[in-house]
């Protein structure tokens, strides 16, 4: 295989879901660990949002300090700890003392944390750059979020263009001319952003799209530039607003040279967790590109969260009327068999998916995505195969 990709596993931080892995109790999660390791993830992130121990005490009454060792102790030196934070948040919003924030980012980096993925809204480059040259002090990784954003569509600026000629003099009014819009988020725009922070001590960028805007097309265009320019490696994460565009970003991103991609496992696939593992190790096994993991370990951890799902019902503290469906959307152990029962037409949809995505004809390739994800029950309100 001549390139290998590396993974960050959002499964353990995804707070969003009713369910997540983030509510169980430290005995669960520990039987999950042993798991983890053999699954050799890249990167795994285990919270999202603000540092701090009372998130965590308020679902699991666990101290994050807690969770980090364990997680440590299992996973040390096979897959990075890492958390998501805000700039607004590193160097202090004003709702407690920075010293204060300081702290506890020393005692997670202390406590086994190794990174801290951070963003700005804006993408405000010396906010981006106070915060890596923080998170290096207090003894982290910089893994840097540049927000993909697009510009706002405006009106086309006409301006008057004189009329020449003798009926000009006769008729004197003018014709309109169209002016180009200028736009501010190009290539280079991201390129730039990319190269300042690595000069001022990022160790990983990540182009982030919480948003659902990066399309396959503009990957095809910006994901080569990024590697040529940079040195550190490029990480990419799409939440999967839309059916079909994320899983098909994270395929242009593989194929246009990314070093690592966000992924979930199975059920936690989809939302804000971006798309499923099992689906981007298909693509890759027909692109003979190597997924730095061990997908028969992934699978196993996949079924030992089958085996948790009571206590997450039980534990959840929304109390949502549609627990059992959640349960089952989650957590149900349903890949291996529908992958078994998978039908030629949609194994053609994935080499029509990597066929398109070679020619960089988006139509094509999110309609076979959005193909696929229908089937495995990503992207549709039927989701009783999974």
């Amino acid at each position: 295989m001549s390139k290998s990709i590396k993974v960050r596993d959002l499964t353990l931080c995804d707070e969003d879901e009713p369910l997540s892995l983030t509510r169980l109790p430290a005995d669960d999660v520990e039987r999950l660990l042993p798991l983890y390791r053999d699954a050799h993830f890249h990167i795994l992130e285990l919270w999202r949002g603000i540092l701090t121990d009372r998130e965590t005490e308020r679902e699991v009454a666990e101290a994050a300090w807690q969770r980090l060792h364990a997680c440590d102790r299992e996973l040390r030196g096979v897959s990075m700890l890492g958390v998501l934070s805000h700039v607004g948040v590193m160097l202090g919003d004003g709702s407690r003392p920075t010293m204060i924030l300081d702290e506890k980012c020393r005692r997670a980096f202390a406590s086994g944390l190794d990174l801290i993925r951070f963003s700005c809204d804006d993408n405000d480059p010396e906010l981006l750059r106070r915060t890596t040259r923080k998170v290096c002090e207090l003894g982290g990784l910089p893994d840097v979020a540049i927000r993909y954003m697009v510009d706002a569509e405006t009106e086309t600026v006409v301006e008057e263009e004189p009329k020449r000629g003798f009926f000009a003099r006769l008729f004197p009014h003018s014709e309109p001319a169209h002016k180009e819009e200028t736009k501010i988020f190009t290539d280079e725009y991201f390129v730039g952003c990319a190269l300042d922070m690595e000069r001022n001590g990022a160790g990983i960028i990540t182009i982030a799209d919480p948003e659902g805007l990066l399309t396959p097309s503009r990957l095809f265009s910006l994901m080569p530039k990024l590697k040529i320019a940079l040195k550190v490696p490029v990480d990419i994460y799409v939440a999967s607003v839309k059916p079909g565009v994320a899983l098909a970003s994270v395929l242009m991103a593989i194929i246009k040279g990314v070093d690592i991609i966000d992924t979930s496992i199975w059920g936690f696939g989809g939302a804000v967790g971006g798309p499923a593992i099992e689906l981007v190790s298909i693509f890759c096994q027909k692109l003979d590109i190597e997924l730095d993991i061990d997908m028969k370990a992934v699978g196993k951890v996949r079924a030992a969260m089958a085996e948790t799902a009571t206590t997450l019902v039980s534990a959840d503290p929304m109390k949502k009327k549609n627990d059992s469906e959640e349960a089952c959307r989650i957590w149900t152990d349903g890949f291996s068999e529908l992958y078994q029962a998978m039908p030629r037409e949609i194994d053609l949809e994935f080499d029509r998916a990597i066929e398109a995505a070679g020619v960089n004809d988006e139509p094509a390739l999110v309609d076979a995505c959005r193909k696929i994800e229908a089937y495995f029950g990503f992207g549709c309100p039927d989701t009783a195969n999974r």
